[in-house]
């Protein structure tokens, strides 16, 4: 069985390089001139290339580069730049970076390109780079040892979740394989292992050996790279960190920022993310804040107005009308036909789907195939799929709210397993459920910030995006496991206030698994805190009798000597003496001071609690006992 799948590993592997082989022969003969090409073997600056745009541009930023391009020093560590992906922007934005950081450091530059990129060895040439290093497609020999490498570090294993952890010299190469196979397969989870996930696996364990014979042979500083997920990216992006290599990754397209990673803990750090002290720096230092501030809103209504929110301006295509006016327009390929974005708004959703007005607007964004795993490794759910399977098994029974399922405009580009069931689910619940249905794809998404109410994403660019306009949105990414201590939880939630320069006087936690509380004890609790001065306050219960720690015992001989004298004594147990314990956390407050080290500490106060407000949810018995009492919470 194993040398079956390893040689229908390596048919699959072959079948797929000879498609890429006719896809790239398909390109050269449409875009590339023969003889000039045969010149540029020789003379690697000649630009074979038919299309005259390109061609201008790479001539004029020859002579752009060339007026302003400085001397370095040779024995000095290189900076490597990467185009790994079949993108312009992105090698262009790499160049731009590279070019910029050979000028502060006085470092040369070196290149990384797949074998055959004509086009990105173009444009890194225009920015002054000669010396490349191509990285190769396996060949036969090498499948067939990557494809063996790939079975024995899998070792029987068919559990994805014990496969997504497993690493590779340090390297996350269970995760980054896995995403690679979502990604580039289009199947959004995996159940069991498949030769295509084989295959991904021997790709990254390829991958992690090459960059790390490239990095031992080359003195480099710095590395370049436009993306940081996905096999090859996420592997030279990992060797990189993990040998002290600085790395300068861009985030956007015509227009950029760039993030720096220093090690290897950062490597699932999002790179449009920057820290609130580089914020406090520039905003401090900024003399022209309301300069920026007027740009800004400029710029988001100038967004606003084209009807273009999200991704809907890099999706679809920008128009002008007859009267000079620019308006979204997409195009369903299955019909061939196009279609005008338009604008509605939270009176013609409701009447339009016969709504109650009275409830509340969710939006439910959702994505499979790209970018799995922003944050690293999730906690509840494997991939997106299995998130979003979990929430379409139970909105359908949420008839509170009025639900919109959204699908990502990326979807259209990357498409999904046809095996997937997503489609059906979408079209099940929009006919046979009144309170769930599609977002239409001929709506603007801007009208969605007319609309929501609430936005639920997974881990989506949507939970900065909407609170921006004042719309809730809510992460399902928990952000600590079960064992994690409930300090140190509290602990980094209030880090973002610190932060901000705002110091609470203290934090209450109010449990969840205690929804009987009522607000006047909490408003008591509050109270009896700040009266008395107290560092930390829990609420307590009081103990059952034949809980009394007289009548606990560990063994039948304790028993005999303790309990059985109590008896004997026929002592009434309602007359012993009354015993309280904590109560699971119906209310936790606790100075800021105390909180460093423990959730309650210091100066203690207790506040006696009863029933039914004591009750803690620990169980399924706990929930139905909840159930039957009929309080209003």
């Amino acid at each position: 069985m194993f040398y079956l799948k390893l040689f229908t590993c390596i048919l699959i592997q072959l079948k797929k390089e000879l498609k890429r082989k006719i896809s790239y022969l398909e390109f050269f003969i449409k875009n590339i001139n023969i003889f000039k090409f045969l010149i540029f073997k020789i003379d690697r600056n000649t630009n074979p290339f038919y299309s005259k745009k390109f061609r201008q541009y790479i001539d004029h930023n020859k002579k752009k580069i060339k007026k302003i391009e400085c001397n370095t020093d040779k024995n000095k560590k290189l900076i490597l730049v990467e185009s790994f992906i079949n993108q312009s922007a992105y090698t262009l934005s790499n160049g731009i970076i590279s070019f910029y950081l050979k000028e502060i450091f006085k470092e040369n530059i070196v290149s990384i390109i797949r074998a055959g990129d004509i086009k990105s060895e173009l444009i890194f040439r225009s920015f002054g780079v000669r010396k490349f290093f191509y990285y190769k497609n396996q060949n036969f020999l090498e499948k067939a040892v990557y494809c063996y490498k790939a079975l024995k570090f899998l070792k029987h294993k068919n559990d994805i979740n014990t496969i997504i952890n497993l690493k590779y010299n340090q390297i996350n190469l269970g995760l980054t394989a896995y995403d690679s196979y979502i990604r580039y397969v289009g199947n959004p989870t995996l159940n069991k292992v498949n030769l295509e996930f084989i295959i991904s696996i021997s790709e990254a364990l390829y991958a992690c050996d090459y960059f790390e014979n490239l990095i031992k042979k080359n003195n480099f500083s710095k590395l370049v790279q436009s993306e940081t997920s996905f096999v090859p990216l996420s592997c030279l992006f990992q060797k990189a960190l993990q040998n002290k290599i600085e790395v300068f990754s861009r985030f956007g397209k015509e227009k950029f920022t760039v993030r720096k990673y220093t090690n290897l803990k950062q490597c699932f750090s999002e790179r449009g993310r920057i820290s609130q002290k580089l914020f406090d720096i520039i905003y401090k230092n900024n003399k022209n804040k309301n300069k920026a501030l007027r740009i800004s809103n400029k710029i988001q209504s100038q967004k606003l107005k084209t009807k273009s929110f999200g991704m809907d301006i890099t999706m679809y295509k920008l128009k002008k009308n007859s009267s000079g006016k620019k308006t979204l327009e997409i195009i369903d390929k299955d019909k061939n036909k196009i279609f005008k974005k338009i604008d509605v708004n939270k009176k013609m959703i409701k009447r339009n789907f016969e709504w109650n007005n009275k409830k509340i607007v969710v939006f439910f964004l959702s994505y499979l195939i790209d970018g799995n795993f922003p944050f690293g490794y999730r906690k509840n759910f494997r991939d997106t799929y299995s998130w979003i399977d979990f929430m379409f098994s139970h909105i359908p029974n949420i008839k509170n709210v009025n639900w919109i399922i959204k699908d990502h405009p990326i979807t259209k580009v990357y498409g999904q397993d046809p095996k997937i069931d997503f489609e059906k689910k979408i079209k099940f619940m929009d006919q046979n459920f009144h309170h769930i249905k599609r977002w239409p794809k001929n709506f603007s998404n801007k009208s969605i910030l007319d609309i929501a109410d609430i936005v639920i994403t997974s881990s989506g660019t949507a939970g900065i995006e909407y609170p921006a306009y004042g719309i809730t949105s809510i992460f399902t990414e928990i952000i600590s496991k079960d064992k994690t201590p409930m300090y140190k939880v509290v602990k980094d939630m209030t880090q973002h206030y610190i932060k901000n320069n705002y110091i609470p006087y203290a934090v209450a936690i109010l449990q969840p698994t205690s929804p009987l509380r009522k607000l006047s004890t909490i408003n008591k609790a509050c109270q009896i805190f700040l009266k008395k001065k107290y560092d930390s306050l829990t609420t307590i219960e009081e103990i059952k009798h034949n809980h009394n720690p007289d009548y606990i015992f560990k063994n039948r001989g304790e028993f005999k000597k303790k309990v059985f004298e109590k008896l004997k004594k026929k002592k009434n147990r309602q007359n012993e003496k009354v015993f309280f314990g904590l109560d699971g956390g119906v209310i936790f407050l606790t100075k800021m001071a105390v909180l460093n080290n423990y959730l309650i500490g210091g100066n203690v106060g207790f506040l006696k609690v009863a029933m039914p407000e004591s009750i803690d949810i620990d169980n399924i018995n706990d929930l139905k006992i909840c159930r039957k009492l009929d309080i209003k919470i």
